[in-house]
């Protein structure tokens, strides 16, 4: 599964937690240590234990169970008692919910982490005759189109550029 996506439903299941902490569906002991598994799975320690493929069938079942019982185990080890993938990691939460949650979600942090910020740099170095090549700032490969017309011309770019900032 593609990072971002993974990231997405560990940050979903961490806020689930502490919403089902809040009017005592998870003892505190339960939320902290779901909520602690949950940001683990969120910053990318566990990645290894995401084996599904993203294309499947349904609403996205395997994924977010496959999520549950990672972060349950993780819980289970951190709380020192069992912590159930479905009663406790899933608690009120649907795949139907889930699962277009974290495209969203994912969607959201790959704008907010990656495209927007790359929108200054070419804002600043929209030189057509520049030579495609690595930005300056990271490793991303810029490719320039080598045609004479070319599909967004300068100024429409920056109306672009503008209306991302909105």
């Amino acid at each position: 599964m593609p990072r971002q996506f993974i990231r997405a439903l560990g940050l979903i299941k961490w806020a689930a937690a502490a919403v089902n902490h809040d009017p005592g569906l998870l003892s505190a002991g339960m939320a902290d240590a779901v909520k602690s598994a949950a940001l683990e799975v969120a910053d990318g320690q566990h990645d290894e234990h995401f084996p599904i493929d993203v294309f499947q069938t349904g609403s996205g079942t395997s994924s977010n169970m496959n999520a549950n019982e990672v972060i349950a185990n993780l819980a289970s080890r951190k709380a020192r008692h069992i912590v159930h993938a479905n009663d406790h990691v899933n608690m009120g939460q649907s795949s139907n919910d889930v699962i277009p949650s974290a495209i969203h979600v994912s969607a959201a942090l790959g704008l907010t982490e990656s495209l927007l910020p790359a929108l200054p740099f070419r804002e600043r170095g929209n030189d057509l005759d520049q030579e495609p090549g690595l930005h300056p700032d990271s490793k991303t490969i810029e490719v320039f189109v080598t045609v004479p017309s070319r599909a967004v011309t300068p100024t429409e770019y920056g109306v672009h550029a503008q209306l991302a900032k909105v």
